[in-house]
């Protein structure tokens, strides 16, 4: 542990006007001095070291999950500086600190709270950084949408017609498809129609679901297939 001293000489004339502190004798003129030596010493200073961060947890779920993250190290006095990635970690409804800042709580995490986040403790000798941590959040489907190529009005007897579906989804989303509400026992992003019939139009539609936040959602394209046109 350190200990810092700070020390300061101060010279001074003594004033005339004080009969004790000035005499004449044989013309002569004395003048006294007064040095003081002034030394103040200041709490107690230990460079940063051992900076270690932990979480709660790491595996949640999207607006369901809250995590704490404690920073530990040793040096005094400190203070602390949290970042998610390269952006300083702002305090509001959802984001606290406690514990003179050593711990940072984040209530109904999001996709952007993954990080990684780290802690800086610093003070006035030195600082020192944590490791990262990562967080694993689970998350949608949300965005879901349904293409459809090639993309037109209506389909002639015969078309080849490509169905795809892609969601924002951690982890990646189930994809069901179904045709006009019954389950076509198909999964998988895409559904191929080849060699349509006239009888084959309908409703299509694409639903999403996420096994780890129990969460799904649909999306549906109407595909208009009419006989061959026939030329006389």
């Amino acid at each position: 542990m350190l200990v810092y001293a700070h020390f300061e000489y101060r010279l001074s004339v003594l004033p005339s006007n004080v009969s004790l502190l000035q005499e004449e004798k044989h013309n002569r003129k004395y003048f006294f001095f007064r040095l003081e030596l002034f030394c103040m010493f200041f709490l107690p200073a230990e460079p940063i070291t051992n900076v270690s961060l932990t979480a709660s947890q790491t595996d949640l779920v999207e607006f369901n999950d809250s995590v704490s993250f404690n920073c530990t190290s040793r040096g005094t006095p400190i203070t602390f500086s949290w970042y998610n990635g390269s952006s300083q970690v702002s305090t509001g409804v959802n984001v606290q600190l406690s514990n003179s800042g050593q711990v940072l709580t984040i209530s109904s995490v999001t996709r952007y709270d993954r990080g990684p986040f780290t802690c800086v403790v610093t003070n006035s000798f030195s600082n020192g950084t944590s490791q990262d941590v990562y967080l694993n959040i689970s998350y949608g489907p949300s965005n879901l949408t349904m293409t459809v190529q090639p993309e037109q009005l209506g389909y002639i007897s015969g078309s080849n017609i490509t169905l795809s579906c892609s969601a924002d989804s951690n982890p990646t989303a189930l994809i069901q498809w179904s045709y006009n509400n019954i389950s076509l026992n198909q999964t998988g992003p895409t559904l191929r129609l080849t060699n349509t019939f006239q009888n084959q139009s309908g409703g299509y539609t694409c639903t999403a679901h996420n096994t780890a936040t129990l969460r799904s959602s649909t999306a549906s394209k109407t595909i208009q297939i009419i006989g061959e046109i026939t030329v006389i």
